[in-house]
């Protein structure tokens, strides 16, 4: 799909949502969907205390202001705005909110919830979700005129921040006042959480799984879920997770992109949202000049050192059809505004990394790679492992060290970071979504931390805060598509980071299951639109 398509509803579409669609019968809810990922990462059930990757843990008791319909496109349909305008150059943004909508406890949902979720609970001094930094940087104030009305003033105008509210190009779920206390710093969420969406939450276990029930009386019945439980299980081997598909055991899960032709084998289905991954070699802490990914020189080095068309065979081969190796600098993708077709994947030049590094006197200081099964990207582990094969292959020391996910991220979103000195660099995998808009991909990853960039694994923050700026001051379209594609090749250029490959969430699913309808491009995996087998 076009980048220009997918983003219609952002600047052209702003007067009237996308009508609903027609909502179809459904089943009653009956057995159990047994789905197995292979990371819960922080396992927290808060979405603000959490990163992207808790809306597949916590993400099925909630809904989004947009909704995002299953070929990507922003929509009215599974959302609980129905319809928005735009003001003020993209400074004001008035949504009108569906009625008759309740919280799992019975209470209605009024505009008063979006207040708290975006002035108050968003902005809290103990919010650290990875969309918390741009509603913090750019939500001025939240009002609502009616209890159906809702209008955002921005401190600034900016076309994209709409997308923001959607599970396409954003993870700020809505959430209920009256499910959390105030304290000193923050809030507490008061248990058992409740939100607005198609699950209700039943039990937790800790270190293994998270049961939620059907909600009946949710208010989309097209999208009535056709299970009455969802049972996700914490399996974070690979060959685990096929094994219990093919026992039976399970009914969904999460594989590695090399064990689609087990799977195909195996007459399991392979399905999933589309575009979802985009893993690169990030260089945190790079803007620190202790650290010598601060220099472009050993950045290209290390660019030039791998033979990613070799990792792609060995990781890739028979997934190409989920798979593509990536050819543009972060997290631009086919369908993002910036990507250009005309940029090449980093070639592979072992002797001219030999010779940066001898130009820049690289003095043996070892390099620290951290290991973990990234986002949804699983295989991440045996990546690097390939990846840091080929640097010491080119004289250069590595520390391989594995690590939970969440002690990694302590490292980078504290001020100031956490990265031990005394390194050559801090380099880990970080999984980008394909947001199209890429604003919000740019402030998550490449901002400083005062502008709202919880990860800011850039060489040069002033540089990119600045860029920002200038980015959502655009008011046109087609020239912020221009300007950021200019961008991009700057950063291709910089060697910024190492992108690896485009990569599709791929699930598995056995007989019990006849169909699905996840968002592409998003992180709401919509597991209510999974069709049960007749």
């Amino acid at each position: 799909m076009k980048r220009f398509g997918l983003l219609l509803a952002v600047v052209v579409c702003l007067a009237a949502a996308t009508p609903a669609a027609a909502q179809t019968a459904r089943r009653a809810p009956e057995g159990t969907l047994t789905v197995a990922y292979h990371t819960f990462a922080k396992e927290v059930l808060d979405p603000g205390l959490h990163s992207t990757l808790g809306v597949m843990y916590h993400g099925h008791l909630f809904d989004y202001l947009i909704g995002t319909a299953p070929n990507g496109e922003l929509a009215a349909d599974r959302g609980l705005a129905t319809s928005w305008s735009m003001a003020d150059g993209g400074q004001t943004w008035t949504l009108k909110l569906r009625p008759n909508v309740k919280w799992h406890d019975g209470k209605p949902f009024t505009a008063d919830d979006i207040v708290f979720t975006f002035m108050e609970r968003y902005q809290a001094k103990d919010a650290v979700c990875t969309f918390c930094g741009p509603v913090k940087r750019l939500v001025g104030e939240v009002k609502a005129s009616d209890p159906q009305t809702v209008v955002f003033r921005l401190k600034k105008p900016d076309i994209t921040f709409f997308a923001l509210l959607s599970s396409r190009d954003g993870d700020a779920v809505v959430l209920p006042r009256h499910g959390y206390r105030a304290k000193a710093d923050g809030f507490d969420q008061v248990e058992p959480p409740i939100g607005t969406g198609p699950w209700k939450f039943v039990e937790r276990k800790i270190g293994d799984s998270i049961t939620f029930e059907a909600n009946a009386d949710y208010w989309d019945a097209g999208r009535t879920p056709e299970f009455a439980r969802l049972k996700v299980l914490l399996r974070p081997e690979a060959a685990s997770r096929l094994a219990a598909l093919r026992a039976g055991e399970v009914d969904m899960a999460t594989i590695d992109a090399g064990q689609a032709r087990q799977a195909k084998s195996a007459n399991l289905k392979l399905l999933g949202p589309k575009a979802v991954s985009l893993p690169v070699l990030a260089f945190h802490a790079s803007f620190d000049p202790q650290f010598l990914t601060n220099k472009p020189e050993f950045r290209k080095a290390l660019a030039l050192a791998i033979d990613m068309d070799a990792i792609f065979k060995r990781m890739y081969a028979g997934a190409e059809e989920f798979v593509a190796r990536a050819n543009n600098t972060g997290f631009w993708s086919p369908p993002a505004l910036g990507y250009d077709p005309a940029l090449k994947p980093y070639p592979y030049a072992p002797d001219e990394a030999k010779r940066l590094l001898q130009q820049i006197k690289y003095d043996g200081r070892p390099l620290k790679v951290w290991s973990y099964p990234a986002g949804n990207v699983s295989e991440v582990p045996e990546l690097l492992e390939l990846v840091t094969g080929f640097w010491t292959a080119v004289g250069i020391k590595v520390e391989l060290t594995p690590i939970d996910f969440g002690a990694f991220r302590v490292r980078y979103v504290s001020e100031p970071h956490r990265f031990e000195p005394g390194y050559a660099g801090h380099i880990a995998v970080d999984v980008g979504f394909p947001r199209p808009t890429m604003l919000s991909n740019l402030v998550v990853a490449y901002a400083s931390h005062k502008a709202g960039g919880p990860i800011q694994a850039f060489h040069d923050l002033a540089l990119m805060d600045a860029s920002i700026d200038k980015l959502q001051a655009i008011r046109d379209l087609k020239e912020l598509d221009g300007a950021l594609r200019e961008l991009n090749r700057r950063m291709h250029g910089e060697y910024t980071n190492y992108p690896l490959v485009y990569r599709d969430v791929i699930f598995a699913a056995g007989p019990k299951v006849a169909g699905w309808s996840p968002g592409n491009y998003g992180v709401a995996w919509y597991f209510e639109t999974v069709k049960r087998a007749r």
